[in-house]
């Protein structure tokens, strides 16, 4: 290849990549491609309920107190664990284990953001709150792209949900 042809090419390679990363639609298709690459559907496997929220201008402990006193007002006899762990520096996962299949936690995540205390909390940055299975859950945890799983999550959770399936 001569040094033209190297030029070109690479010139070629930063253009797609500048246009992917400046095109949303371009960049969506590309995660909602990788997502499906790693994450598979599994509904009746245990799932997790998932906030994923910025460390700054939010207060972890006023969150948990008020998911667990959500689960004693609203699930007496269930019994969920809850716990936040940092994510990436700058945001962390809070999550609740023991909510059940894929449709018993996607419930259980439809009350819980129903809840004004909770989301009066939440409001104060910038969140988002999702379902996935025990297994995607360790898969994110190794990939740490919170925007791919959400395509998979938009595709597979949130869409059948749209669709009445």
């Amino acid at each position: 290849m001569t040094a033209k042809q190297t030029a070109l090419h690479l010139f070629s390679f930063q253009t797609l990549f500048y246009f992917r990363d400046e095109n949303p639609d371009i960049k969506a298709e590309d995660q909602q491609k990788e997502s499906l690459e790693i994450y598979k559907e599994r509904p009746d496997e245990p799932h997790v309920v998932v906030i994923h929220t910025p460390i700054s201008g939010m207060d972890f402990n006023q969150i948990i107190f008020n998911i667990i006193n959500f689960n004693l007002d609203h699930y007496p006899q269930s019994e969920f664990s809850t716990s936040r762990k940092g994510w990436d520096g700058s945001s962390s996962l809070t999550t609740v284990l023991g909510t059940g299949n894929a449709k018993a936690a996607k419930d259980y995540l439809n009350a819980l953001l129903l809840d004004e205390a909770i989301i009066s909390e939440l409001s104060k940055g910038n969140y988002s709150a999702f379902i996935i299975s025990e297994s995607n859950l360790i898969l994110l945890k190794e990939q740490k792209s919170i925007p791919v799983y959400l395509r998979f999550y938009e595709k597979y959770y949130l869409n059948k949900n749209k669709s009445g399936n």
